[in-house]
C-alpha cells in the first residue's frame, strides 16, 4: 500500500497556536506589562529629554551686554556654577544631580541664528535640552529649567541696581581746584541729558515713574535739568570766571601745586636760557673759523633751529606764568576777592546739590526701567516639551504584539507534538481500514 507523506498546513499551525487561548492571552499581557515597565522606568529616561525654549528681554540686550559691561555668553547659562546656583533656589531641587548633569554633558543650550545680508545674526532665542532621568517629575523639571532661564535676568537686576551714576559727583566733591570740580559737574550734566535722550528714544518721552506722589515723565525730568541751568549761572561761564580771577579753594592745597608748577617753569626757562647761550657760543665758534660749505651750513641750521625752539618755549612759559599762574598767586588786582570766591563757591555747591537730586531721579528711572523690562519670554508658556524615547502607547502596542507572538510560540512548543502524534494516529487508522474490510 502506498503511504501518504506527512505534512502540516498553515491553518493547522494557527489552530495549534490558539488551542490554549488563556495561556496565549496571559503571556501577551505579561510581556506587554514587563515591556512597558522597562520602557518607562529604564529605557525612556535615558533617551527622553526635556526641552524649553525661551528668549531674554532686558534693556540693551540687543548689544549682548549685561549692565556691568560683561558680554552675554549663553553657554555659561548651563555652567556648573549657574546650575548649582539654580539648585540652591529651592529645596525641591535637592535631588537633582547638577554636577553629573554637566560632567556627562546631559544638559545643553543652543541659540537660534539667522542669516541676514550673508551674515550670521544671533536672535537671542535659546533652547535648553536636558535628559529626563535627572528629574522626579515633569513639574520639577519645568520649575528647574525656568529657574535656569531666569538666572541671567537675576544677574541683570542685580548688576543694574549697582550701576554707578554718581562717579562724576564724587570726583567733583573731592576735586582740589574749581576747574576740576566744574569739569566733573559738567560731565554729570551731560551724562544725565544724554541718558534721558537715549531713554526717551527707546521708551518714549511719556514713560513715567511716581515721585513724591506725582507722575514724572522722562521728558519732564530732562526739562527740569535744562530749565535749572537756563535760570542759573552756567558751568561754562563759571569756568571762565575761575580762569579770569584765579579763584582758589580756601581749604585745598591747590595754591601749593600752582607755586610748585610755577617754580618748575621758571627753572625750565633758566635752563633754556643757558642752553641758548651755549648754542650761540657754538655759532660764534663756527663763524670764527672762516669756513663754509654744506657741512658748515647744515650744522649752523641745526643750531639756529634749536635756539628757535628754546626761545618759543620760553615765550610760552612766560605767558603761562604771567597770564595763568600769577592770577592764582596774586589776587591784588581782583576787588573783593574773598567775597567773590565765597559767592562762587556757594553757587557751585548749589549746582552740585541740584545735580545730585537730578541724578537720584535718573537712578529711579533706570531701576524702574530695568525692573519692568527685564524678563524671560517662553515659547511654550513656561512649559517644557518632552522629546526622544518611545511613546508609551506605541510601546503597549509593540509589546502586546511581541507577547502575542511569544504566546503563540509557547503554545506551538507545548501542543504541536501532541497534535502531530494525534494526527499520525488518525492517519494510521485511515490506512488500516481497507485491510479490515478485505478480511471480512
Amino acid at each position: 500500500m502506498e503511504e501518504k507523506e506527512e505534512g502540516i498546513s498553515l491553518g493547522e499551525i494557527i489552530h495549534v497556536a490558539f488551542i490554549k487561548k488563556w495561556l496565549l492571552l496571559g503571556i501577551s499581557v505579561v510581556v506587554m506589562l514587563l515591556g512597558v515597565i522597562l520602557l518607562v522606568a529604564i529605557y525612556n529616561p535615558g533617551k527622553q529629554i526635556y526641552q524649553m525654549e525661551f528668549e531674554l528681554r532686558f534693556p540693551n540686550y540687543e548689544e549682548k551686554i549685561f549692565p556691568d559691561g560683561k558680554e552675554v555668553i549663553y553657554s555659561e547659562f548651563v555652567s556648573y556654577e549657574n546650575l548649582a546656583k539654580a539648585k540652591q533656589k529651592s529645596e525641591d531641587f535637592s535631588s537633582i544631580d547638577t554636577e553629573k548633569m554637566v560632567t556627562k554633558n546631559d544638559i545643553q543650550i543652543s541659540e537660534k541664528e539667522i542669516v541676514e545680508n550673508n551674515q550670521t545674526v544671533r536672535t537671542g532665542k535659546y533652547t535648553i535640552k536636558v535628559l529626563k532621568k535627572y528629574f522626579s517629575s515633569d513639574k520639577q523639571a519645568s520649575k528647574f529649567l525656568q529657574t535656569v532661564a531666569n538666572l541671567p535676568i537675576d544677574y541683570v537686576l542685580e548688576t543694574s541696581s549697582k550701576i554707578d551714576y554718581y562717579y562724576n559727583l564724587r570726583q567733583a566733591s573731592t576735586a582740589g581746584d574749581y576747574l576740576s570740580e566744574i569739569q566733573s559737574l559738567n560731565s554729570q550734566r551731560e551724562l544725565l541729558l544724554n541718558g534721558y535722550d537715549y531713554l526717551i528714544d527707546k521708551y518714549t518721552n511719556g514713560y513715567s515713574i511716581v515721585l513724591d506722589g506725582n507722575d514724572l515723565t522722562l521728558n519732564n525730568a530732562k526739562l527740569e535739568i535744562e530749565a535749572y541751568f537756563s535760570k542759573n549761572k552756567s558751568l561754562s561761564s563759571m569756568k571762565t570766571e575761575v580762569e579770569m580771577n584765579g579763584y582758589i579753594k580756601l581749604d585745598s592745597n591747590y595754591l601749593y601745586e600752582i607755586e610748585r608748577k610755577k617754580d618748575e617753569l621758571e627753572r625750565e626757562s633758566d635752563l633754556n636760557k643757558e642752553k641758548i647761550n651755549a648754542l650761540e657760543k657754538q655759532i660764534q665758534a663756527f663763524y670764527s673759523q672762516n669756513t663754509s660749505g654744506i657741512v658748515m651750513d647744515t650744522a649752523l641750521k641745526s643750531l639756529f633751529d634749536e635756539i628757535t625752539t628754546l626761545t618759543l618755549r620760553n615765550a610760552e612759559i612766560k605767558y603761562q606764568i604771567e597770564n595763568v599762574y600769577n592770577k592764582y598767586t596774586d589776587h591784588s588786582q581782583v576787588a573783593d576777592y574773598d567775597t567773590k570766591v565765597s559767592n562762587f563757591d556757594a553757587d557751585l555747591t548749589k549746582h552740585y546739590e541740584n545735580l545730585k537730586k537730578f541724578t537720584d531721579t535718573y537712578d529711579l528711572f533706570s531701576k524702574d526701567i530695568y525692573d519692568k523690562n527685564s524678563y524671560v519670554v517662553y515659547s511654550y508658556g513656561s512649559h517644557i516639551v518632552e522629546n526622544g524615547g518611545i511613546n508609551p502607547l506605541l510601546g503597549v502596542v509593540a509589546f502586546l504584539i511581541l507577547g502575542f507572538i511569544l504566546g503563540c510560540c509557547v503554545n506551538l512548543v507545548i501542543d504541536m507534538p501532541k497534535y502531530l502524534k494525534s494526527k499520525r494516529k488518525e492517519n494510521n487508522q485511515i490506512l488500516e481500514m481497507p485491510l479490515e474490510e478485505t478480511k471480512e
